[in-house]
C-alpha cells in the first residue's frame, strides 16, 4: 500500500467517524447529528434514549405523505416517530384522546397544538405551503415491546418540540 493510499483510507475513517455524532456518558454509541431526516441537539436525543452498545434508524425521514422512523438501541425500538402532511387542524389532545392517558399541553415557542403524557407527544403546526397546510408528529417512548426506558414528561415535550422546530425548518414552511 502506498503512502496515498494510507492517507485515503485515514481520510476516509476520520469522515465516517465525524459523521456518527460523539458519543458521551456511560452509552457507548454516537448520537446521530440528524435524528430521522432533522438535525438535533445531541442532549435533547440522549435524554430519550436508554443505555446501550449501539445506535441505529429505521424508516423514511420527512415523507411527502407520512412514514415511520424509529430510533433502534441494540436493536430495540426505544422512539417511534410518524410524521406526515395534514389537511386538518386540530388539538390532538382532543382528536387522539383515547391515545392520551393524563395528557396535557405542550407549550410551544411557534405557533401550532401539542399534546404529551408519559410515553406519547404529538405536535400538529400549520407549516403554509400548498403541498403541506399542515404537518404533525408522533412520538412514543418507548413504543410496544421496545427497549426499557424511564424517560421524564420535560426529557419528552423537549424532544417533540426540537424535531418539530427542525422539521419545519427543513420543509422550508414560512414562520
Amino acid at each position: 500500500m502506498t503512502v496515498v493510499d494510507h492517507l485515503k483510507w485515514a481520510l476516509a475513517l476520520a469522515l465516517l467517524t465525524g459523521a456518527a455524532g460523539c458519543a458521551s456518558g456511560n452509552e457507548q454509541y454516537a448520537v446521530p447529528e440528524r435524528v430521522c431526516g432533522v438535525p438535533m441537539d445531541e442532549n435533547v436525543v440522549r435524554a430519550v434514549l436508554p443505555e446501550g452498545e449501539r445506535l441505529s434508524q429505521g424508516g423514511e425521514t420527512l415523507p411527502e405523505t407520512y412514514n415511520i422512523c424509529t430510533l433502534l438501541v441494540d436493536g430495540s425500538p426505544a422512539v417511534r416517530m410518524s410524521f406526515s402532511k395534514e389537511t386538518e387542524y386540530y388539538h390532538p389532545l382532543e382528536e387522539y384522546a383515547r391515545e392520551f392517558q393524563d395528557g396535557e399541553d405542550i407549550a410551544l415557542d411557534f405557533p401550532g397544538n401539542g399534546g404529551l403524557d408519559d410515553e406519547n407527544a404529538t405536535i400538529i403546526v400549520k407549516c403554509g405551503l400548498p403541498e403541506r397546510p399542515n404537518i404533525i408528529s408522533h412520538m412514543q417512548v418507548p413504543p410496544p415491546g421496545g427497549a426499557t426506558t424511564d424517560v421524564s414528561r420535560a426529557d419528552l415535550e423537549r424532544f417533540a418540540v426540537d424535531y418539530m422546530a427542525g422539521a419545519k425548518r427543513e420543509l422550508g414552511c414560512p414562520d
